[in-house]
This record gives structure tokens, sequence and C-alpha cells, in this order.
């Protein structure tokens, strides 16, 4: 009988894991929580190609630096003759820039996201989207919410920045979903929901109309397959001056 992965670690009594962010990330996320149901800790080791030679990978947090470079440098050294690896952790001196520069510019974004949802005027949308290339209409959307739950998070000290990396790899899953169609923006509000406003897709024909709806929402679905989590959409969004405001919030506490 075959092993899954979780019997292999159990049998095998692995203190480390290493493993590859492959699509769909859904199934990564649902390796945490079994993990997690199983009583299991084992050191983390995650990593994903960022071009044909480059190799980005992140760590469990843990008090032996010694064993933490050991693991480190068996790593980079076992890939070197054909990638270039880079820790993915904001203490490495040679790349902290860069890092901080990426996530600076990230955050900068979701919170003008959270902003709108929030409800804004119409100059703050417009400011916010020339500011950062929001890629949202100027009116008309669905909101799809994907809660994570808080199972996920639960060793979020220890996996932080392995959790960055998955939780970065589901928006571009995502956000590729809505660049075959009409547009939006993806982002967390929190860490255990995401947040997708879609750009309404017009149609002449009603049909054809709802039947792009029900594909987008299944490519949808097909990435946010995750153990315990929720998703929703709501129903069509339109204002003039503001995305969303406080109705709005209400309303999406009850989104079906």
């Amino acid at each position: 009988m075959k092993l899954t992965r979780i019997n292999k670690i159990k049998k095998l009594k692995s203190v480390i894991v290493i493993f590859q962010l492959a699509h769909p990330i859904y199934e990564i996320q649902n390796f945490f929580v079994d993990l997690q149901q199983n009583n299991l800790s084992p050191i983390l080791l995650a990593f994903t190609d960022i071009s044909r030679n480059e190799i980005i990978y992140s760590l469990t947090s843990h008090p032996d630096t010694e064993f933490i470079n050991k693991l480190k440098s068996f790593f980079t050294n076992s890939l070197k003759n054909r990638f270039q690896c880079h820790f993915n952790y904001i203490g490495e001196n040679d790349r902290i820039e860069n890092i901080m520069t990426q996530r600076v510019k990230k955050l900068e974004k979701n919170e003008y996201l959270n902003d709108v949802l929030r409800g804004v005027t119409k100059e703050e949308f417009f400011y916010y989207k020339k500011r950062t290339k929001l890629n949202l209409n100027d009116s008309g959307y669905f909101l799809y919410l994907y809660n994570l739950m808080d199972i996920e998070y639960t060793d979020h000290d220890l996996n932080k920045n392995i959790y960055y990396l998955v939780g970065e790899k589901l928006i571009k899953e995502c956000q590729e979903v809505l660049n075959l169609f009409n547009g939006g923006e993806v982002f967390y509000i929190n860490p255990t929901l995401l947040c997708i406003i879609i750009n309404d897709t017009p149609s002449k024909s009603r049909a054809t109309y709802q039947q792009t709806l029900q594909s987008l929402t299944k490519k949808l679905n097909e990435i946010t397959k995750c153990k315990f989590a929720l998703r929703y959409k709501s129903n069509y969004i339109i204002y003039d001056f503001a995305i969303l405001d406080e109705f709005s919030f209400l309303f999406l506490r009850n989104i079906a």
C-alpha cells in the first residue's frame, strides 16, 4: 500500500521536510493542515523557482542557528551547479534592501485596497488606482472571499516566511484567473481572509454573461480547495463615488 506523505513523515520520524511549492498551491495548504492535525512539527524548508536558474526558499524559525545555517548551506550547495538560491528572510544582509522594498510596496498596495473596502471617495479611488496601478474598473464588481480559517496559522511565529511564500503564490494563481477575464485585484484583508475584487464583464447576451461568471468562479474554486476553507461570492456591486461603504460591509457578512 502506498504511504501518504504524512505516514512517510511518521514512519521515518522526519526531523526536516523539504518540499517545492508547485501548482496548485492548495495542496501545500492542505499539507500544513495535515501536519497540525497529526501533531507533527518538523523543520520545514519550502522552495520555489523564480527563474530558470534561481530558487527562493524559506525555512522554519529555530533557536539553533548553527543547525539552521548547516541546513541552508547543504541546500544551496546541493543545487549550486544549476541554481542560485536565495533565502527569503529580511535578516539576510545581501538582500534585505530588495526584499524589504518589495514587501513595502505590497503592503502599501494592500492598505490602499483595504481602504477601498472600507469606503473611499471618487478622488481617493483614482489616486490609489494611479499610485499602484490598480487593475480595477471605475465601477461594477463582484467580491470573492476566501476564508483560510485560523487552523492554518497556529504556528505562524515559526513559519511566517513559509506562509508568506505560499500566500504570494495563491495570490498569483488567483490573479492569473482574473487576467483571463476582465481583471481585478487579489489581496489579504488579514492573514486568514483573502479578498478578490472581480471586475464586471459586460456582455449583451445574458446567457454569455452568466456562463462567463460561472466559468470564472469555477476556476477560482479549483485554486482555493484548502481543507476547512470557506468561499463566498457576492452579488453585483456598483457605486458612483465609492466601491464599498458601511452598508456594503454589512452586506458582505451575509453574502451567499
